[in-house]
């Protein structure tokens, strides 16, 4: 069996670095750079990770509380197998497509607990929203059965704009705060072995330390990927090893890790 180029876990502990904005176009440009070097191996990657997320996402999503934690558990786990395969192209390997499955088999446990703890908030998140809308809807249209009826629908009308508008605020502020802490995650368990929640914890940090680069990187790659879907959604071939290299050159300049396997 082929000896895998990541090392275990450093005993220095991660140091977080300041990067100017301007960085997030240079992650771009070693994400390109990662897919011309070879560009067959990395669309045949992208094509089946965008067909296992499409049947997990009609399969699966559907069913109830479980439904809406595999996708992100997928994803992390297919990411960190491309975060390796990026790693043993930039030590000169030749990429090979059972690389994208190096997520499962190196670190399996500790990249699907991040999906899961990602998916865990968001979860709750949906049914307290949902609990209230529903809570609010029962108390009006009980109301307007008790009382005077335009006076409470117009009281539940009120609650439930409320409640939505607050919800949504929530939702978006939690949901951006859990994206930050999936953006080095992967990578610092792939690269470093590090457990999930430090993974996370330190992705977190590092990203908000770095909020403008992120914020330039993330607009970039929204429009990047509306792009990429104008062809038919071919260009999501290029796009996401695209993404995939720009994520672990993000990770390399805000951790300064030029060794460890990266």
């Amino acid at each position: 069996m082929q000896q895998a180029p990541l090392a275990p876990r450093a005993a220095r502990k991660p140091v977080v670095l300041k990067v100017p904005a301007s960085q997030a176009f240079s992650w771009l440009g070693s994400g390109w750079n990662l897919f011309v070097g070879q560009p067959l191996q990395w669309a045949l990657m992208a094509l089946a990770v965008f067909i296992i997320m499409a049947i997990v996402s009609t399969v699966l999503v559907p069913l109830p509380i479980i439904g809406p934690m595999a996708a992100p558990v997928l994803f992390v786990l297919l990411t960190g197998g491309m975060l390796s395969g990026a790693a043993r192209q930039a030590r000169g390997e030749t990429l090979r497509f059972e690389y994208l499955f190096d997520g499962f088999r190196l670190h399996g446990g500790s990249l699907a607990l991040v999906g899961v703890l990602f998916s865990i908030p968001l979860v709750l998140m949906l049914l307290v929203v949902q609990l209230a809308l529903v809570g609010g809807l029962l108390a009006g249209v009980l109301g307007a059965v008790l009382g005077s009826a335009l006076s409470s629908l117009l009281s539940m009308a009120t609650a439930f704009v409320s409640v939505l508008v607050t919800g949504l605020g929530v939702s978006v502020f939690i949901y951006l705060l859990m994206i930050l802490t999936l953006v080095c995650a992967p990578a610092l368990i792939i690269y470093r072995g590090l457990p999930p929640l430090e993974a996370m914890g330190l992705s977190l940090k590092a990203s908000l330390r770095n909020l403008g680069a992120i914020l330039v990187f993330g607009l970039l790659m929204y429009v990047l990927f509306a792009v990429a879907l104008i062809p038919a959604g071919l260009g999501v071939l290029i796009f996401i090893p695209v993404s995939i290299g720009a994520l672990r050159q993000a990770y390399l300049d805000m951790f300064g890790d030029a060794v460890h396997g990266a």
